[in-house]
């Protein structure tokens, strides 16, 4: 696919950190224009090894979405930034920072792909002929996925994993596969996972659970999900021996209800949405008596029992 048009050489400058660029910071190699000690932070989506500071510029130039180059020049090493990029100095004037705004480079360096540059994701090559031609190299940004983070590279083919970022109020969970691959396409593979906020007034517990123990006060299990809903929350679900592990790892006493009920028939078990906690019997966990139709695990049998809907025991409110 091509695109007709001139590549913008008006693009929005880099965000500098740190310091600002002093006159001794400028430089010029073949009158294009960097500041040396000055290397991009964050928006890095391609590394080239084996490059020289023109075939860095060069490189950029055949890209519609590279807004901004680092150049390692003890190592060789050409990194590409989009309009993201941000710049901080460093404590090497061997590192080079340049932007597009600063360059005006012969044709000889980009030939035809000067006046028809290629989309976004693509890259402009020109044959022998003087044709030119589009071919897929990367991705565009990743989507951004509240409180997560992940890598800016984006060639074609590679996989990147999105990591949970906490701060003082929330401490993200991310359930799922967090990985995503940039397809030939120039598209990325879809996304299978979910973020959970977990406040810093719960926990989380086997890495993957958002748990609060209410202990100040005992209510019935009708009132206690009404509790946590006032929480953002909801009287915890047992969905699995896993979770159930992991939860009741973590109480030193006392029991506490469940959402969970045997109320259409004696024995059978289902959670809020009518599905079967078949697990429970599987694992023999459950002391079944008749007509007490609601769930609890009590600390000081190990094991959960059913008491009266109309008692009040402490509870456990999950964030799912």
């Amino acid at each position: 696919m091509l695109v007709r048009g001139i590549i913008a050489l008006t693009m929005p400058a880099l965000v500098l950190l740190s310091a600002s660029v002093s006159d001794g910071d400028v430089m010029y190699v073949n009158s294009v224009k960097y500041v040396q000690g000055f290397r991009l932070q964050t928006g890095v989506f391609r590394v080239l090894a084996n490059s020289s500071y023109i075939g860095c510029v060069r490189e950029c130039l055949l890209r519609q979405h590279c807004r901004a180059i680092t150049y390692y020049r003890t190592y060789y090493i050409c990194h590409l930034g989009s309009q993201s990029g941000v710049l901080e100095r460093v404590d090497d004037n061997k590192t080079l920072s340049s932007h597009p705004t600063d360059w005006n480079p012969p044709k000889s360096i980009v030939g035809n792909c000067s006046e028809k540059p290629c989309a976004v994701g693509q890259r402009c090559t020109e044959l022998s002929s003087g044709s030119i031609v589009c071919i897929n190299t990367e991705c565009s940004d990743p989507p951004e996925i509240t409180s997560s983070t992940t890598s800016g590279l984006r060639p074609i083919g590679i996989t990147i994993s999105y990591e949970s970022v906490a701060n003082s109020s929330y401490s993200p969970i991310i359930s799922g596969n967090p990985n995503i691959t940039c397809k030939a396409d120039t598209t990325w593979t879809s996304l299978d996972f979910t973020v959970t906020l977990c406040p810093s007034n719960f926990q989380i517990v086997g890495g993957a659970y958002c748990i609060m123990l209410v202990t100040s006060q005992t209510m019935t299990p009708a009132d206690g999900d009404q509790y946590c809903q006032t929480e953002g929350a909801r009287l915890v679900w047992m969905t699995s021996v896993e979770k159930y592990d992991a939860i009741i790892a973590i109480i030193q006493t006392g029991r506490y209800f469940l959402a969970g009920t045997d109320v259409d028939v004696e024995g059978t078990w289902k959670l809020p949405n009518g599905e079967l906690m078949t697990w429970l019997h599987s694992r023999a966990e459950v002391i079944d008596t008749d007509n007490d139709d609601c769930l609890t695990y009590d600390h000081s049998l190990g094991k959960l029992r059913d008491l009266p809907c109309s008692y009040t025991e402490f509870i456990i409110c999950e964030i799912v």
